[in-house]
């Protein structure tokens, strides 16, 4: 539990390389197996703090201004600290470019959700982008090594956290879990010698491609209820 903790401490976005380094010594790694479970915990903290932030701006500013507050927090949670080698990809100018482009297009998809669902999208995309990024394939990473099946599939079960709860309860909510389902099939096809974008441009990626199929998947079954009680011959 100690080394989990770590783990994800090493991975916030508070968390500075030296302190790192002091904590577990210069030469320590981080195994791939914590790594990919601290990712996914720092991706359901990284949701729940723009939700959060999204929430309280909310009260006081119009949706898409406390969306933008929300995302800026969700930028900075998406660039951690990791000390393993596998992680070390340093943002470039295209980087940056690609995250700020992929931030507007978010930004844009979330102003068209009902807001009272905006926290939920949220959430779900921050936790289950994360992991797909990481558990879809066994080599994720050019440098971090092949992945365990044991250590993707509890990655996949606390990203999948947000979904249960939002996603299955008082009723089933499918568009949550169709829209996971496209998301990880989007991340299997990010092969890492193809395209060779450092992980939060993943995490990016898969964020938008969740949010856009929330999008779509709530608006057809919004216009599906409103045929149902639509009165004949209207």
């Amino acid at each position: 539990m100690k080394k989990f903790l770590l783990a994800i401490a090493q991975q916030a976005p508070w968390h500075s390389r030296a302190c790192a380094q002091h904590s577990v010594g210069p030469a320590a790694e981080t195994p791939a197996g914590l790594s990919f479970a601290a990712s996914a915990v720092m991706g359901l903290l990284g949701g729940l703090a723009a939700a959060l932030i999204f929430l309280l701006s909310s009260a006081l500013l119009a949706t898409r201004p406390a969306l933008v507050l929300g995302l800026l927090v969700g930028i900075w949670f998406a660039i951690p600290k990791p000390t393993h080698l596998g992680w070390s990809q340093p943002l470039g100018s295209k980087s940056a470019i690609a995250i700020g482009l992929l931030t507007v297009l978010k930004l844009e998809i979330l102003a068209e959700i009902d807001p009272a669902w905006i926290p939920v999208v949220l959430i779900c995309a921050a936790a289950w982008a994360r992991v797909a990024a990481l558990a879809a394939r066994q080599d994720p990473l050019i440098g971090l090594g092949r992945a365990q099946p044991s250590a993707r599939w509890v990655s996949l079960v606390i990203g999948a956290l947000p979904l249960c709860f939002f996603g299955l309860w008082p009723e089933p909510v499918w568009g949550l879990w169709v829209a996971a389902g496209i998301t990880l099939l989007f991340a299997r096809s990010l092969r890492p010698d193809h395209w060779a974008a450092p992980i939060a441009v993943r995490w990016m990626a898969c964020e938008v491609i969740y949010c856009l199929c929330a999008l779509a998947l709530m608006s057809a079954a919004s216009l599906s209820e409103f045929a149902e009680e639509a009165p004949p011959g209207s």
